[in-house]
């Protein structure tokens, strides 16, 4: 079954800023390879394959999943669709990182996986 992926543009600004952090702390290489886990860790989620840690102290029907020393926060909006809110190093403070609703409104990119 095709999953649609949809990533808000928090998660894509967080995404972002840790390829920036990387690039300028451990070089080009370091950056690409952490940003391609972190890609890979999202297409697992959309397939199912990581069921990630039920998180409903934070929010109704989240979810993270650790890749690194970030958490993907995500939701399933139906069967068929999977909503990346944010990307946050495992030492944030996720009750002030972390929006009171995502409808998926503010989201910019959507992936077929």
């Amino acid at each position: 079954m095709k999953v649609r992926t949809i990533i808000t543009l928090e998660a894509r600004r967080d995404i972002k800023e840790i390829g920036r952090f990387t690039f300028q702390n451990w070089g080009l290489e370091q950056k690409n390879k952490y940003l391609g886990l972190i890609n890979k860790c999202i297409e697992k989620i959309a397939r199912g394959e990581v069921k990630g840690i039920d998180c409903h102290e934070i929010r109704t029907n989240y979810r993270k999943q650790l890749v690194g020393r970030h958490f993907i926060y995500y939701k399933w909006t139906s069967s068929a669709e999977v909503q990346i809110t944010r990307v946050l190093h495992e030492r944030m403070d996720v009750d002030t990182n972390m929006p009171a609703q995502h409808n998926g409104i503010r989201a910019v990119t959507t992936n077929q996986t």
